[in-house]
C-alpha cells in the first residue's frame, strides 16, 4: 500500500521515520564555515583527493556520484542540472513557492536550512543565502505556500507563527520580514493546498471549520482582505490534497468520493467560483489523486490511480482531461508509482513522486520527469533523485525547484572513481570504471594517477593496482607499472611517480619493489630508486629532493632501523639520517620546507616523547616540535597551509579530553592549538586537500555539523 500524502493521518511520518536520521550538532560546534558551492557526492566512502586546475578526482569505495541537495534541488528547467548554490535542510521540505527575484519561499518540516535555525518556515535568495530578515517561526509543519504580490498565504498544521501568534493551520505573512498579517481565517485541521484568485483565495486540506466556527469541510474559499469565508461550499467528504483555478472554475483533487453533501465525484471534480457547486465535469478517476493543474483546455491529474471515466480507461497516475468534457485525452505518460508534484511551464509538464519508470516502463525517470504537453512525450529532461519522494515543484524563470525527503539528483553511475567541477560542484563527465577500491590518487598535467585495490579498468582493462587516466577524457592511458599487492600512497615529483604500499614487485613480477618503488610517469617502468621496507607504506609526502614515507614498517633499505616513518633521497634511495622514530603506525603525512607533519596511531615519537596521534618534526633533525595538539584517537588525513594544519580521522577530541572536535578539525601552525573550524563530523575524515581559500574533507560522514553532508564537503 503506497503512503498516504498525511504523516499525521497514515503513512509518511513511518517513512519518514525510518529513511532519515537527523543528528544534533555537538556542543563543540563553534563554526563551521559556508558551502558554497555545495560540493557534489558518492554514494559510498571516499578514500582519496587530488585537485588538479578546476576539478577535483575522488577515489573510494562508491557506485555513483552526483549533486547533494537534500530535501531542495533548483534544477536548470532545460537541463535538469542542479545549482549547487542552494542550501540544504535537515528535513523534509513540502511546499515551495518562487519570491519572482530568483529565490524561492519554503516550508516543511525542517528546522535548520544551510546551517540557519529555521523552524518549518524559510526565504532562500537568488544567492542562496538564507534571508536573514524572514523568519516566521511556525510552531508546527507547513504543507502548502502561495505567493500573491507582499503576502506569502502559508498553510499546514501549526497552531502559531512569529514565535507565538496564534494563527491554526492557515496564515498570511508579509513577503518581505515573515510578520504575521492580521488576516486569520482560523481553519481547524490541515491544510495541504493553496489557490489565489483575484481577492479570493481557495484552501484545500482535512478540516471540517474556519473563521471559529463556520462549517467547511476540506474546502474553503476567503477573502484575502477580511479572512472571511465567502459563500463557496462544495463540501466534499474527505480530504483534498490540490487545488487549481481556470477562470470560472476550481478543480480539486483528493481521497473524496462525495461533493455538495452527495453528489458523486470519485477523487477529481471542478466547481463553480461562486458557491462551489459541482459542474457536470465528471472524470470519475479510481483512486486518490494529489496534483492538479490546469493549461487551456486541458486538465492535469496526478495521484495514485489506475483507471479514469469510471474504470473505463486505463491511466495509471497521470492523466489529461479535456476542461469541457472531462474526457481523458490521449495523453498518457504511464507512471509505475505514486505522483505527488505537477508544475506547468509553457509546452512542459514536471511531475515529481515517487515513481521510476514511465512509459509503462520503457523509459527510466527516478522521481522526477518532463512531458510534452501535446502527447505526453517524456522529454530529454531527467534530474534523477536518487530515493524518499517529490512533494512539490514550483516554476520561476528558467528554475525547477523540486522538494521533498529525497537527498540527491543528477545522480550517475560511477565506479569507485569520479570528478567535481569546483566552480559548481557537480559531478563532471569523466568516468573511469574501477572495479576495486581506489585508495591513492596523484593528479600531474593532463593525467590523474590512482592506485588502490583494483585490477582492472573500463570493464576490461587489466591494471594491477595501478592506472593512470586522462583528466579530460578518462581514457585509461598506457601506463601500467603491474604491481603485486595493493596500492596505499602516491606522490608525483617532476617526471616521477612514487608509490607505497601492500607490493613486492612490479612490472609483473619482473622487478622487486617492497612496499617502496619509483616509476616512470610516462611508460610507467620501475626506476632504479629502491629504498625497500619491512611493511606496508600507508602514505607519503614530497619537499624538494627528499621522498617522505609514513607506515607499519621497522626497517628500510633492508638492514635500516626507521620505526614508521623514514626520508629517503628523491633520487637516489638513500636512506636519511632523519629518524623520528613514531611508535606505532603512520597514516598521513603533509611536509612543508621546515617542518613534517604526521598522524597515525602513535603515541610516541623520538623514542619516548608523548604525541599522541598527530606530531611535528623538524625536516633535518626529524626531532619533534613543541607543537602539541594532542589529539584522541586516529589521525589519518593532513593538509597544510600556511597558518593552520587540517586533520581529518577516528578521533573525537583534541588537546587531552578537552576540546570536542569530531573527525575534523583544523589547529594552529605555530601553537598546536585547535581553532574555531569545527565541522562536526558524524565519522572518519579519511581525506584533505586545500586549494586556495578552499578546503576539501572527504571520508565516510553522512552529516557535517548535523546537516546531511555524504562523503565529500568544501568548505569556504
Amino acid at each position: 500500500m503506497r503512503p498516504s500524502r498525511w504523516g499525521r493521518r497514515v503513512g509518511i511520518g513511518a517513512v519518514l521515520a525510518a529513511g532519515l536520521a537527523v543528528v544534533a550538532a555537538s556542543d563543540g560546534a563553534t563554526s563551521v564555515p559556508a558551502f558554497t558551492p555545495r560540493l557534489g557526492i558518492t554514494d559510498g566512502t571516499v578514500q582519496a583527493v587530488a585537485i588538479s586546475g578546476k576539478t577535483l578526482y575522488v577515489g573510494g569505495d562508491f557506485a555513483h556520484a552526483g549533486a547533494y541537495t537534500p530535501h531542495l534541488a533548483v534544477l536548470d528547467g532545460k537541463t535538469g542540472a542542479a545549482n549547487g548554490s542552494f542550501p540544504e535542510t535537515d528535513q523534509t521540505v513540502r511546499a515551495v513557492a518562487p519570491d519572482g527575484k530568483g529565490g524561492w519561499f519554503i516550508g516543511g518540516d525542517f528546522n535548520n536550512v544551510g546551517g540557519v535555525p529555521r523552524n518549518h518556515l524559510a526565504h532562500v535568495l537568488a544567492s542562496g543565502a538564507v534571508d536573514p530578515a524572514w523568519d516566521p517561526n511556525s510552531s508546527g509543519n507547513v504543507e502548502s505556500l502561495a505567493v500573491s504580490g507582499k503576502t506569502v498565504y502559508v498553510g499546514g498544521n501549526f497552531s502559531t507563527v512569529n514565535g507565538g501568534t496564534t494563527r491554526p493551520d492557515l496564515a498570511a505573512l508579509s513577503a518581505t520580514d515573515g510578520t504575521a498579517t492580521a488576516w486569520d481565517p482560523e481553519v481547524n485541521g490541515v491544510v495541504s493546498s493553496l489557490a489565489v484568485s483575484g481577492k479570493t483565495i481557495f484552501v484545500a486540506g482535512a478540516f471540517t471549520g474556519v473563521n471559529g466556527g463556520t462549517v467547511r469541510n476540506n474546502l474553503a474559499a476567503f477573502s484575502t482582505d477580511t479572512a472571511l469565508a465567502t459563500a463557496w461550499d462544495p463540501n466534499t467528504n474527505d480530504g483534498v490534497y490540490s487545488v487549481a483555478v481556470s477562470g470560472k472554475t476550481v478543480y480539486a483533487g483528493g481521497l473524496f468520493t462525495t461533493v455538495n453533501g452527495g453528489t458523486t465525484r470519485n477523487h477529481l471534480a471542478a466547481f463553480d467560483t461562486s458557491a462551489g457547486t459541482a459542474t457536470d465535469w465528471n472524470p470519475d478517476v479510481n483512486d486518490q489523486v494529489h496534483a492538479v493543474v490546469v493549461s487551456g483546455k486541458t486538465v492535469y491529474a496526478g495521484g495514485d490511480f489506475t483507471t479514469v471515466n469510471g474504470g473505463v480507461v486505463m491511466r495509471h497516475d497521470l492523466a489529461a482531461f479535456d476542461a469541457a468534457t472531462a474526457t481523458p485525452t490521449s495523453w498518457d505518460p504511464n507512471s509505475n508509482d505514486i505522483v505527488f508534484a505537477l508544475a506547468l511551464s509553457g509546452k512542459t509538464l514536471y511531475a515529481g513522486g515517487f515513481f521510476t519508470t514511465l512509459n509503462g516502463g520503457a523509459t527510466t525517470r527516478n522521481r522526477l520527469a518532463a512531458f510534452s504537453t501535446k502527447d505526453g512525450t517524456v522529454t530529454p529532461w531527467d534530474p534523477n533523485a536518487n530515493s524518499g519522494f517529490i512533494a512539490a515543484l514550483a516554476v520561476g524563470g528558467k528554475a525547477v525547484a523540486a522538494v521533498g525527503s529525497f537527498t540527491r539528483t543528477n545522480w550517475v553511475a560511477r565506479d569507485d572513481l569520479a570528478a567535481f567541477d569546483t566552480a559548481t560542484g557537480a559531478v563532471t563527465g569523466w568516468a573511469p570504471e574501477v572495479n576495486g577500491t581506489v585508495q591513492a590518487l596523484a593528479a600531474s598535467g593532463k593525467v590523474v594517477y590512482a592506485g588502490g585495490a583494483f585490477d582492472h579498468v573500463d570493464v576490461t582493462t587489466a591494471r594491477n593496482f595501478l592506472a593512470a587516466f586522462d583528466t579530460a577524457t578518462g581514457a585509461v592511458t598506457a601506463w601500467d607499472p603491474n604491481a603485486d599487492g595493493t596500492v596505499l600512497a602516491l606522490a608525483v615529483s617532476g617526471k616521477t611517480v612514487y608509490a607505497g604500499g601492500h607490493f613486492t614487485s612490479v612490472d609483473g613480477g619482473g622487478t622487486a619493489r617492497n612496499h617502496l618503488a619509483a616509476l616512470d610517469g610516462t611508460t610507467g617502468a620501475a626506476t632504479a630508486w629502491d629504498p625497500g621496507a619491512d611493511n606496508d607504506v600507508s602514505t607519503l609526502a614530497v619537499s624538494g629532493k627528499t621522498v617522505y614515507a609514513g607506515g607499519a614498517f621497522a626497517t628500510v633499505n633492508g638492514v635500516t632501523t626507521r620505526n614508521h616513518l623514514a626520508a629517503f633521497d628523491g633520487s637516489t634511495g638513500a636512506v636519511t639520517a632523519w629518524d623520528p622514530d613514531a611508535g606505532d603506525v603512520v597514516f598521513a603525512l603533509a611536509a612543508t620546507s621546515k617542518t613534517v607533519y604526521a598522524g597515525g596511531s602513535f603515541t610516541t615519537v623520538n623514542g619516548a616523547t608523548t604525541r599522541n596521534h598527530l606530531a611535528a618534526f623538524d625536516t633535518t633533525t626529524g626531532a619533534a616540535a613543541p607543537w602539541n595538539p594532542d589529539v584522541g584517537d586516529t589521525v589519518r588525513a593532513l593538509a597544510v597551509t600556511g597558518k593552520a594544519v587540517y586533520a581529518g580521522g577516528l578521533f573525537t577530541l583534541v588537546q587531552g579530553a578537552v576540546t570536542p572536535r569530531n573527525h575534523l578539525a583544523s589547529f594552529d601552525a605555530t601553537t598546536g592549538l585547535p581553532t574555531a573550524w569545527n565541522p562536526d563530523a558524524d565519522d572518519t575524515g579519511w581525506a584533505l586537500a586545500v586549494s586556495g581559500t578552499s578546503v576539501y574533507a572527504a571520508g565516510g560522514f553522512t552529516t557535517i555539523g548535523g546537516l546531511p553532508r555524504q562523503s565529500l564537503a568544501l568548505f569556504k
